[in-house]
């Protein structure tokens, strides 16, 4: 199979698109599906054209199976959170009909959207943005079970100007099976990231070691593909690259990403005995989904955003009141989708809320951990900047890193001895989790590993 070919399939290349928009050497995760429903309940509150355009891309990248995915119990354990943020001033004045802050049962083609949440915002007070990432983040985080945290980049924090804000959030936990439970634990493995002048600066993590028969493909190129069996009929799909002298480490394009989509969704898969070492890794990197919504193109939505036509004002108590038609705009949808591998599957947790949000609203305490600065491949910062040059300028949460990495029950467990071929997964990959619905395999997040720990 070569790079050429393309997924046919068009929430994936949703996906991809997003994931093209997005720092190509930081930590990455997005769940597809689960950005959709928030776009479906978006599209009940559109009037006129501006509906029509959402319907259209709902159709688009929907399907059957994606509905049943969630009228089912396949997600039903999922941490996640649909929210739609609203400005309580007179510009989206509510309907009295429309309850607030309760789920509610949306029309037809929101279908997805099971239960959500449309809830008052005070943006037009909030000039720096800050309350609202409080209060969103502390939404959010309760909602996920603590899971998810700090959704809102600072950066682009809805201030006074916002009047409507969605966000999509999930945690998706694969529980690995490792093939005849064969499964060693190592600590302090090296994990190597390449920066732009192809120095590689390592860190250490906890690795998993099991050797058994698992899917495997080698696609050229030095791209090499493993497959997972999970719980809850997941798959996990790995892809690494290999130099020209089989050394690990060689840097991961956004085109490979197509060719593991490739891979997953159109292909008979082998089996072939092998010994795979993995990291116990944990993703998480909040996204902006106007980089490709408010753009022209196949998934462009730009009139959402555009205050003489956005025509977001079905909330209002008269929707032909003058002033209230083209002036309603979307602020951002802010997106956040948690991955981590497992061994087994955590209990519920209960995190105080001190430990996960800041009760202090001021611009020296910082809701979310601010998004890395680009670098150009010389070092130098391509904005305006003051901190030093370097070329390790990551986004990485330090909290997922200790509160959920779990080991697993038996420490002890030593992968049995053998000779077969060694796939060690100790720079960054790309990554695919799968679950099958009616006989079709659905993408339910998609990624890339980079680091688990930030660099000095």
């Amino acid at each position: 199979m070569g790079l050429k070919e393309t997924v046919n399939n068009d929430l994936v290349r949703y996906a991809l698109a997003v994931f093209e928009k997005h720092d190509k050497h930081c930590n990455f995760c997005i769940s597809p599906l689960q950005a959709l429903r928030a776009w479906a309940l978006l599209q009940d509150v559109a009037m006129f054209r501006t509906k029509d355009v959402i319907i259209k891309f709902l159709i688009k990248c929907g399907s059957e199976a994606d509905l049943d995915h969630y009228d089912g119990d396949a997600m039903a354990s999922v941490p996640r959170a649909v929210r739609l943020y609203c400005d309580e001033a007179t510009a989206v004045a509510f309907n009295s009909n429309v309850e607030i802050d309760t789920p509610m049962q949306l029309n037809a083609n929101s279908k997805m959207v099971t239960s959500n949440g449309i809830k008052l915002m005070s943006f037009g007070s909030d000039h720096d943005g800050l309350a609202a990432i409080h209060h969103i983040n502390e939404d959010i985080s309760k909602s996920t079970d603590h899971f998810v945290q700090y959704v809102v980049p600072e950066e682009t924090a809805p201030n006074c100007h916002a009047q409507l804000v969605l966000v999509s959030a999930c945690a998706l936990l694969f529980v690995w099976k490792p093939d005849c439970g064969d499964l060693a634990v190592l600590d302090n493995v090296t994990f190597n990231m390449i920066a732009f002048n192809g120095e590689v600066k390592g860190n250490t993590l906890r690795f998993y070691k099991s050797s058994g028969s698992y899917e495997y493909e080698e696609l050229g190129n030095g791209l090499t593909i493993v497959g997972l069996q999970g719980e809850d009929d997941a798959q996990l799909y790995l892809m690494k690259q290999d130099d020209d002298k089989g050394e690990t480490g060689a840097p991961i394009k956004a085109s490979h990403m197509n060719a593991l989509l490739t891979y997953v969704l159109n292909s008979d898969h082998q089996t072939k005995d092998i010994t795979i070492q993995i990291p116990a890794f944990t993703v998480a990197y909040p996204l902006c989904l106007s980089k490709v919504a408010n753009k022209k193109g196949k998934f462009g939505m730009k009139r959402i955003f555009d205050r003489e036509k956005s025509e977001l004002y079905g909330l209002s108590r008269d929707c032909k009141e003058v002033g209230l038609r083209n002036h309603v705009t979307l602020w951002d949808h802010y997106h956040k989708a948690l991955f981590t591998l497992l061994t087994k599957r955590p209990e519920k947790r209960s995190i105080n809320d001190s430990v996960y949000q800041n009760k202090t609203i001021s611009p020296d305490n910082a809701f979310t951990v601010r998004l890395p600065k680009i670098f150009s491949k010389k070092g130098q910062l391509s904005g305006n900047g003051s901190e030093p040059a370097t070329s390790y300028g990551r986004y990485v949460e330090q909290w997922i890193y200790s509160e959920t990495v779990i080991k697993p029950e038996n420490e002890n467990r030593r992968a049995s001895q053998t000779t077969s071929k060694s796939i060690e997964f100790t720079s960054p990959f790309l990554f695919v989790m799968t679950r099958t619905v009616n006989k079709e395999r659905l993408v339910i997040a998609m990624g890339r590993f980079s680091s688990m720990e930030p660099y000095d």
